[in-house]
């Protein structure tokens, strides 16, 4: 029985704990949601709050923008009525400027400014003169220059049409040359002073043909002799080879390598005849180490190269240069060009000269415009003096004669000048 009891009261014990328990964990539970709920409202006013303020700020700062942006257009429109006003000022001081400079000039006699024109007109009439003169000669030199590139210019380009000309006449008159040295000679001097003038070089001025004279070895004979600046020269010589080459072209197999042997053969008998030649002994003439040997068709040095490509070194080394008709103009034109700027350099020369004319006569202006300033303040002090000793300066003239007049001296009826000396008393 007591353990029936017992056991029933700890039941009962138990279930009050139970219950307790229970009831303590439901307001736990219940405290902790009303922590998160609370914890919840306040970051929610937070957030909303921070949102507020800085919508505020926001607003403020759009509000200080378009007052600043009010001020900046205000500002520059008030700039701009500054830079008006200033323009007014400096158009005004301009103007009393001038009027005072107008009154000053007035105040001088006619005599005075009309020697002054006239000094000026004689300084600026040579300063004038010599100003045109200049600016003549620099449009003549730049239209000289840009004459002479336009030239060059298109005579490169008939150059491949002169050439293939040259060529066709050198064909033409293959069999009628080949027959007659003398005649190969002419034909080939009259090509070459086709190029010399072509090149734009004159005669007589730019070249000279057929100078002969005698040295102490033998007698020399030069085809053409080029001039140059500063006293220097060019000489050329005329080659014509056509038999050997005329029969090479007209054979084929064996014999026309020998006739091409023969033709190398006779261009290196000539470049050694031409490096034994002393052509600056022909009347002292200023001559280069380099002669030109001349072949007016291009067709027998090609021929020659192709079967002797040491050729044209074997003819520098002895001072000779072999050129055809498309290098020989170039270098004319290189040659007429070295004239056209001898031409402008001494134009260049010239223009110097009346360089140093010029500032001299803008040094004498500047000294003329001196004197002549000192002579307006000159005049200009002098007029104030003898006008204080007229009529403002301490007895002055019009003061003494109107005491004298005072006093009772006779003087001449005059009308308006008395009022006139009375007023400039006073």
């Amino acid at each position: 029985m007591e353990i029936l009891i017992t056991s029933i009261v700890w039941l009962v014990v138990c279930g009050l704990i139970s219950v307790h328990l229970l009831r303590k964990q439901s307001v736990s539970l219940t405290v902790v949601t009303v922590e998160k709920e609370y914890v919840r409202k306040d970051i929610h006013e937070t957030v909303l709050a921070d949102r507020n303020e800085k919508e505020y700020e926001l607003t403020k700062l759009r509000t200080e923008n378009a007052v600043l942006g009010t001020q900046l257009k205000n500002e520059v429109a008030n700039v701009e009525k500054e830079k008006a006003r200033l323009k007014e000022i400096q158009a005004e001081m301009m103007s009393q400027f001038e009027s005072m400079a107008s009154k000053i000039a007035r105040t001088n006699s006619d005599n005075f400014k009309k020697d002054s024109s006239e000094q000026l007109d004689q300084i600026l009439k040579p300063l004038g003169s010599s100003l045109e003169k200049i600016e003549r000669q620099i449009k003549e030199t730049n239209e000289s220059r840009i004459k002479d590139t336009t030239s060059l210019r298109g005579e490169l380009q008939q150059l491949g049409k002169l050439n293939h000309e040259l060529q066709m006449e050198a064909s033409n008159l293959t069999n009628a040359l080949t027959l007659n040295p003398k005649h190969q000679g002419n034909w080939g001097e009259q090509i070459l002073e086709t190029l010399l003038q072509k090149a734009g070089l004159v005669k007589k001025l730019h070249y000279e043909r057929e100078v002969a004279g005698v040295t102490d070895e033998h007698r020399l004979r030069a085809d053409v002799i080029i001039n140059l600046p500063d006293d220097r020269h060019l000489v050329i010589d005329s080659k014509v080879s056509l038999n050997a080459y005329t029969r090479f072209c007209s054979t084929k197999g064996d014999e026309a390598k020998a006739e091409l042997k023969d033709h190398i053969k006779s261009l290196r008998n000539h470049i050694d005849k031409l490096a034994k030649k002393r052509y600056e002994d022909l009347y002292q003439i200023n001559s280069p180490d380099m002669i030109f040997m001349f072949l007016p068709i291009e067709g027998s040095l090609i021929a020659a190269i192709q079967a002797d490509p040491d050729l044209f070194q074997y003819a520098i080394e002895r001072n000779v240069m072999i050129t055809t008709s498309s290098t020989l103009f170039v270098s004319l034109k290189i040659v007429s060009d070295l004239w056209q700027r001898n031409k402008q350099y001494e134009n260049a020369e010239l223009i110097a000269e009346e360089a140093g004319k010029l500032h001299g006569q803008v040094m004498k202006f500047l000294e003329d415009m001196h004197t002549v300033g000192k002579g307006l303040d000159n005049a200009k002090t002098a007029y104030e003096s003898a006008y204080k000793r007229l009529s403002t300066g301490r007895n002055n003239v019009i003061k003494v004669a109107t005491r004298i007049e005072d006093l009772g001296a006779k003087v001449k009826p005059g009308g308006d000048r008395q009022e006139l000396l009375k007023k400039m008393a006073s």
